[in-house]
């Protein structure tokens, strides 16, 4: 029962998402990836790596950092398939959460703005490999994404 409630936990979160996926690559003020959280884009996330740690920085329409206040964030990492959920902590005014070992790695966030809220949810393909135009780690370029969805991994 237990693998039942995961798999439509990740389900859920996987569905209902698909328009952030159709959406360039978008780099933020820190040069970290843009992620959309909700279909106004007036909540959005700013994806960067530091110390091998995923940091999340939420910002608004603007692109202003938001200040995290009652905000939570649950974030799912690792193979598509198999995501296991990892511990998330407000640092710096981010989110951080570890970045699991592999190469073919999603990332799947659920951001509330306080407890009451309705959930947000993004996701976003990490993929380290070097774009062979720009050197970029191509989770990163914004050149592939004129010819490929950004958030798709490779066949």
């Amino acid at each position: 029962m237990n693998k039942l409630l995961k798999v439509a936990a990740i389900l859920a979160l996987t569905t209902g998402v698909s328009f952030a996926q159709e959406t360039p690559v978008e780099l933020g003020p820190n040069g970290g990836r843009l992620l959309v959280f909700n279909r106004g884009k007036t909540m959005l996330g700013e994806a960067t790596v530091q110390e091998g740690q995923l940091h999340l920085q939420l910002l608004d329409a603007e692109k202003k950092p938001v200040p995290l206040d009652q905000h939570s964030m649950e974030v799912w990492g690792g193979e598509r398939m198999h995501p296991e959920e990892l511990p998330v902590e407000k640092k710096d005014g981010r989110f951080v959460a570890p970045i699991p070992v592999g190469e073919d790695i999603w990332f799947m966030f659920k951001m509330k703005p306080n407890p009451s809220s309705k959930p947000y949810r993004a996701r976003l393909y990490y993929n380290t490999a070097a774009c062979p135009e720009c050197d970029k780690p191509m989770w990163l370029c914004e050149c592939t994404a004129k010819k490929a969805p950004a958030a798709e991994p490779p066949k």
